[in-house]
């Protein structure tokens, strides 16, 4: 029943809403109300299911999946370089990432948000193109943008932030996904910042999962 609803919504994504979407580059720039810690899933180095419920910090649901099905695994990651994956985020962050491949990783927050975003990082060394997509919560394309992200051996911290705010505060889910092929290793988010909308829209547990897998689905299809 999950995947036939979610077949039903996919077709439903057929054209862009008229909100516009900004890039945001740098965290403190998002005035966040919630946030979401992938720590929640366990131990550094569990895995995740795809899809897999969760809580923010201020208990609302959100649903991430990897759009190719796969597993994800939780990190907490390291200030010393080439110690565990993703070093490129520094020390005491958790992030989730991808089963090496190049996404898309999609979450669907159970209300509207003005903004979202994490920084995001290549677990291949080289410099790569990252994108990140908003939709609202019936699945119309908002926008899009990209950024660079350099993966070197002797680089710690340099996770480059990767955000999109809505002028119609109407994003109700994001997708992240390396538009760069010859990624092998996969890619990861940290923390995700939101600001919520002044007005919510709750939403239940069971009317989060519709069209997730539809929505990463066809952004993948758009490489």
């Amino acid at each position: 029943m999950f995947r036939k609803s979610v077949t039903l919504l996919a077709f439903s994504i057929v054209a862009a809403s008229q909100a516009g979407v900004t890039l945001i580059t740098n965290r403190a720039a998002i005035p966040a109300t919630d946030m979401i810690h992938w720590g929640q899933y366990g131990p550094s180095g569990s895995s995740v299911a795809s899809p897999s419920y969760g809580l923010t910090d201020n208990g609302k649901n959100f649903l991430v999946a990897d759009g190719n099905d796969t597993a994800m695994t939780e990190y907490a990651t390291s200030n010393t370089a080439g110690s565990a994956p993703y070093w490129g985020f520094g020390g005491g962050h958790d992030a989730i990432a991808t089963s090496e491949n190049l996404g898309p990783l999609g979450i669907r927050f159970d209300a509207s948000q003005t903004a979202a975003g994490a920084d995001i990082m290549v677990n291949q060394f080289g410099t790569w193109t990252v994108e990140m997509a908003a939709y609202d919560n019936l699945g119309f394309f908002l926008g899009s943008a990209t950024t660079t992200v350099v993966s070197d051996l002797n680089i710690v911290g340099n996770a480059p932030f990767l955000g999109l705010m809505s002028d119609a505060n109407n994003i109700g889910t994001i997708v992240y996904r390396v538009k760069t092929d010859g990624v092998a290793g996969g890619f990861a988010i940290d923390e995700v910042s939101m600001q919520n909308c002044a007005v919510p829209e709750p939403t239940s547990v069971a009317v989060l999962g519709l069209g997730m897998i539809g929505l990463i689905a066809k952004r993948r299809n758009k490489r």
